[in-house]
This record gives structure tokens, sequence and C-alpha cells, in this order.
């Protein structure tokens, strides 16, 4: 990354990451969080846990925190680079996720995985929150309605103004 023009900071493992020694250097920058692209569960677990962890200690001082992806078929960086080139680099930064959308994200995998460990499946999904009249006629038919979002999407609200609505 470094012969691209790229300042890059290698970490001895993903628990590194917020670091009270790392964080003073990173104040008020952008700051693009890295780590190989592995497909071992393992692996994938512990990336995820320390970045569900420490997102939000690491953005606080920083000007902006995003989490890059790539294609797993290039574990680290360096693959990525050496098969693909910097082009591939640099589309991985321009998709970065905000850190927090990718908690936001995360909350929601969360919560599938939880659901999927206790064998509770969704007999319908929809690719955005229903208006509140949908909600009442899913109720006529659906005992339980979980809705799983991002944040902002007006889900409390909804919540709200369908509980209020029971009384």
């Amino acid at each position: 990354a470094l012969s691209h023009g790229f300042v890059a900071i290698a970490l001895y493992g993903c628990s590194c990451l917020a670091s009270p020694d790392l964080l003073p250097y990173l104040k008020g920058r952008e700051v693009y969080v890295a780590f190989d692209s592995d497909t071992k569960a393992s692996a994938v677990r512990a990336v995820n846990n320390a970045l569900n962890k420490h997102l939000p200690t690491l953005s606080q001082p920083t000007k902006l925190t995003k989490v890059v992806k790539w294609d797993s078929q290039y574990k680290g960086l360096d693959d990525l680079l050496t098969k693909r080139g910097v082009t591939a680099l640099e589309k991985a930064i321009e998709s970065a996720l905000s850190s927090e959308t990718w908690l936001s994200n995360r909350k929601i995998a969360i919560a599938h995985e939880r659901l999927q460990a206790n064998k509770i499946t969704a007999d319908l999904e929809l690719d955005r929150l229903p208006t509140f009249k949908e909600l009442k006629k899913l109720h006529e038919t659906h005992q339980d309605i979980l809705i799983v979002g991002a944040k902002g999407l007006g889900k409390s609200e909804l919540g709200g103004e369908f509980v209020r609505s029971a009384d």
C-alpha cells in the first residue's frame, strides 16, 4: 500500500485495533480499516468481534472511519494489490462502509444469527419499512412481528404508533 501512496499501519492482529498507543496518531484523520479478507469462520468471527468492540472507540478521535472489504479470494491487502492492482484497492476504498453503517449492519447480522440459532425463520421479508396500515394488516395473520433494519429507518416510531393504537 505504501508503494502506491497509501499510508498504512500494520497491526499485530485485529484485537490491537483500538490500542491506546495507536489512537493519538489517528486524531482528526480519515482512517480506513482493512483487515485480511479471511474465509475461515473463526477468523471472520474474530475480525467481526474486534470491529464490533473497537470501532466506536476508534471512531471517536478520527475525522472519518470506514471499513474496507474486498473479494475474499485475495486474502490480504498485499494479495489484492499484487493480483488485481491499485485500482482494485481504490475501488474497495470507494465502497468502504462508514463505521456507523458497518456497526448497524453487524447488529442486524447478529440478530439474524440468533434467530437462525433458535430455528426462527421469517414468514415474510420486506425490502422496506411497512406502513402503519400494512403493519396492522400483517398483525391480523402474524402474532409476532420482528422488524429489523438499519438505524434511522423509523422502526421505533412505527412500533410506538402500533402499540399506542392497541389501547
